[in-house]
């Protein structure tokens, strides 16, 4: 996602991180703007929801759970469990 100058600037005085864009993107809800822009937020609901799956998440990630996967240009290609060293180029 791109940024305005005014954004990034408003984003680095409110500590607002780009983390925190995606996951209001995933999670949150969206409002109409003046300008035909859309406004996103997160409310109470919103949050605990996003809480309650990272939760989920991190009950399913050991040290033997390695999972990966292969993407490319946001498009995701297969997925697999790491059983031996991964070789990149």
């Amino acid at each position: 996602m791109d940024y305005t100058i005014h954004a990034k600037k408003r984003a680095q005085q409110r500590c607002i991180s780009p983390e925190m864009i995606e996951m209001m993107k995933l999670y949150g809800e969206v409002g109409e703007q003046k300008g035909d822009a859309d406004v996103l937020y997160l409310n109470r609901k919103d949050i605990k929801r996003f809480l309650r799956d990272m939760q989920f998440i991190a009950s399913k990630l050991n040290r033997k759970s390695r999972a990966s996967a292969v993407i490319k240009d946001d498009l995701v290609i297969t997925v697999f469990h790491q059983t031996k060293k991964i070789h990149t180029f």
